[in-house]
């Protein structure tokens, strides 16, 4: 049996850059780039993993928001996080544990934070 890694990224409205030493750096160097790098690797690894064909995924959330409300939505696979961004400060963590991706979005209104699960999504023919 093989076991597949633990695959975690996280997304930061608020970019903390470092240096190399591990210092406060004055000059960012592409923080968000970087983590949507990473978002596109750890999609790439979910479809394999995964076996998934769709360009689509449905999303299924909840305890988001002060009201703390569930729902659900589908987005385009490769902008997904865009479907997950708020428009203030958040952070955003990303897991893929074998074929399952998960999250959790903390924010202004969400301090204990929020969560979201994934499934790939086929558009119905309707003919």
């Amino acid at each position: 049996m093989q076991t597949l890694e633990k695959i975690t990224v996280t997304l930061q409205s608020d970019c903390v850059c470092t240096n190399e030493d591990e210092t406060m750096s004055d000059d960012c160097f592409g923080c968000w780039d970087d983590s949507i790098y990473d978002f596109d690797e750890l999609i790439s690894a979910w479809r394999e993993r995964a076996g998934i064909d769709e360009e689509k995924v449905f999303i299924s959330g909840s305890g988001m928001g002060w009201q703390r409300l569930s729902g659900h939505a589908v987005a385009d696979l490769d902008n997904l996080y865009k479907a997950l961004t708020l428009r203030g400060d958040f952070r955003i963590e990303l897991q893929l544990e074998g074929e399952t991706l998960t999250a959790r979005r903390y924010s202004h209104d969400e301090p204990m934070g929020c969560s979201f699960s994934f499934k790939p999504y086929a558009d119905e023919d309707e003919e």
